[in-house]
C-alpha cells in the first residue's frame, strides 16, 4: 500500500441480504427433515444426502444431460460441550455405518424418553413448543443448537478468510443501500428507448448504473442508517418511515439521543391523534348535516300533507 499503509489487520464485516443464494447451506449439513426415528433397515439405502459428482469443480452429467449424484453421509452433530457426535454407528459396532435414527441420537444427548416420543406430529403441525414436554422426535431435534445454528456456504466461505458476516432481515430493503441504488438505476433505465437488442440492453444497463451518483449513494446510505437507528430505539416500521421522512434533511438524525427520538415518537402520535380528531369532527359534521336534511324533509312533507287536507 502507498506510504506503508495496510488494512490487513482491520476487522471486516460483510453485509448481505437474505437472498436464497446467500443463505443456502452445504448439501451435507445437518437437517432433521428426512431422518427416520429408528436405525435404517438393511434392505433400505443408507441414509444420507445426494450431492453432485464434481470433476475439476464442475458437475458431471450422463449422456442424457442429467447431473450424476452420489450419496454421502451427513456431517457430524455436536454435543452440548462441543464434542462431535456421529450420526452413524462406528467401526466395530454390529450395525457399523448404519444411521442411528433420531431416537438414538437424542438418547445419546440425554433425552432418555426419546424412544417413547412419536416420529413426528401429523404433517409436522406441532403444538406450541415446550422444551420440558416435547411433542415428537423431529421437533426436538430441530431445536437442538447444532441443528439450528448451521452456517450457510457464504458464512463458511467468509469465516475461513477472516471476515464476519451480517444478514439483513427479510423484506427490509430500506436497510440496504444497494437496493435503493438499484431502484435509482432502474428509474434511469426506463428513460431509454425500448429495444430488444442485446448490445442496447447491456449498454443501457451500464449507463443507468453510471448515472447513480456518489452523492445519491451517500444519501441512500444515510437513509439506511437512519432506519437502523430508528429500529434500534424501538420505533415501529410506520413510525420509522414517518420519522426518517420528517427528519431526512437533518444530519443529526443518525446521532440523536433518546430524548429527541422520544419527541419524534410524540410528534408522530400527536399528528396521528390530530388526524383522528379531524376524522371524528368530519364524521360529526356529516351526521349533523344528514340530521338537518332529514328534519327539513320531514317538515316539507308535513306541510304538504296539511295543504292537501286543507
Amino acid at each position: 500500500m502507498p506510504g506503508g499503509f495496510s488494512r490487513c489487520n482491520d476487522k471486516h464485516i460483510l453485509i448481505f441480504d437474505n437472498a436464497p443464494t446467500h443463505v443456502a447451506r452445504a448439501p451435507d449439513s445437518l437437517s432433521a427433515q428426512h431422518m427416520s426415528k429408528n436405525p435404517t433397515q438393511p434392505q433400505h439405502q443408507m441414509f444420507g444426502v445426494d450431492v453432485p459428482v464434481l470433476e475439476n469443480g464442475k458437475a458431471v452429467c450422463d449422456r442424457t444431460g442429467k447431473v450424476i449424484k452420489q450419496r454421502v453421509r451427513m456431517v457430524d452433530g455436536k454435543f452440548a460441550d462441543g464434542t462431535p457426535q456421529s450420526l452413524y454407528y462406528p467401526a466395530g459396532h454390529p450395525q457399523e455405518g448404519v444411521f442411528k435414527g433420531m431416537a438414538n441420537i437424542l438418547h445419546e444427548r440425554g433425552y432418555t424418553n426419546a424412544h417413547k416420543l412419536r416420529y413426528e406430529c401429523s404433517k409436522f403441525k406441532c403444538p406450541p413448543w415446550n422444551p420440558k414436554n416435547p411433542c415428537c422426535c423431529r421437533r426436538l431435534l430441530y431445536n437442538e443448537p447444532d441443528f439450528v445454528n448451521v452456517e450457510s456456504l457464504l458464512q463458511s466461505h467468509c469465516r475461513e478468510r477472516g471476515f464476519d458476516t451480517i444478514f439483513l432481515p427479510k423484506f427490509h430493503c430500506e436497510l440496504n443501500p444497494i437496493e435503493q441504488c438499484w431502484g435509482a438505476a432502474k428509474r434511469e433505465y426506463r428513460k431509454f428507448p425500448m429495444s430488444s437488442a442485446k448490445d442496447d440492453l447491456a449498454r443501457n444497463v451500464t449507463l443507468a448504473l453510471d448515472m447513480v451518483s456518489l452523492k445519491q449513494i451517500r444519501r441512500f446510505t444515510d437513509r439506511s442508517l437512519r432506519f437502523m437507528d430508528a429500529y434500534r430505539r424501538g420505533l415501529t416500521g410506520r413510525q420509522a418511515t414517518w420519522a426518517c421522512k420528517k427528519y431526512r434533511g437533518h444530519p443529526r438524525s443518525t446521532q440523536v439521543g433518546l430524548g429527541l427520538w422520544s419527541s419524534v415518537i410524540w410528534a408522530y402520535l400527536s399528528e396521528k391523534m390530530q388526524t383522528v380528531q379531524r376524522d371524528i369532527r368530519s364524521h360529526r359534521d356529516v351526521e349533523r348535516d344528514r340530521s338537518e336534511e332529514s328534519v327539513n324533509k320531514l317538515q316539507v312533507r308535513i306541510t304538504s300533507e296539511v295543504v292537501v287536507e286543507g
